[in-house]
């Protein structure tokens, strides 16, 4: 199934589709966190597909990127809220999105704020977030009347 999101496919919206996947693997996770097997490494698996995505589709709209890079969060949260790691990785990955090309992060301002606020949210606990090396520098890409 991943692997044919992988493939362009048109007008296919691939964003809905994949959120609502790790969504749902996501809240079933939760539920149960038995639910996962350890050996499954569902995070790397789904993340290195979104990567592809994201690369393979250059027409994608930044909105659409930070979509599915908030779904990558909130499944690092919710089947491995210890790993701090996981979510670094994909502010990281965000970031380097950006970076690579600013004119992308122009306009989608209440998106990566929407995106930054999920750890916020689930940590509650500032040296947490402090300890996320890529969130500063991610939070940097907001227009100056967001960050407030």
């Amino acid at each position: 199934f991943l692997d044919t999101c992988c493939q362009p496919q048109g007008a296919v919206n691939v964003r809905n589709i994949l959120i609502s996947k790790i969504g749902r693997l996501s809240n079933y996770a939760q539920a149960d966190p038995n639910n996962i097997p350890e050996d499954i490494k569902l995070f790397e698996i789904f993340s290195g597909k979104v990567t592809q995505i994201i690369q393979s589709r250059t027409e994608m709209p930044p909105e659409d990127i930070l979509a599915l890079q908030s779904a990558l969060i909130k499944l690092a949260l919710n089947v491995y809220p210890t790993e701090t790691g996981y979510v670094d990785q994909v502010l990281q990955n965000s970031f380097n999105i950006f970076e690579e090309d600013k004119s992308r992060a122009k306009g989608c301002s209440t998106e990566l704020s929407r995106m930054l606020r999920v750890p916020v949210d689930h940590y509650q606990d500032i040296l947490t977030i402090l300890q996320l090396e890529h969130f500063t520098p991610l939070f940097s890409f907001l227009d100056h009347r967001v960050r407030k």
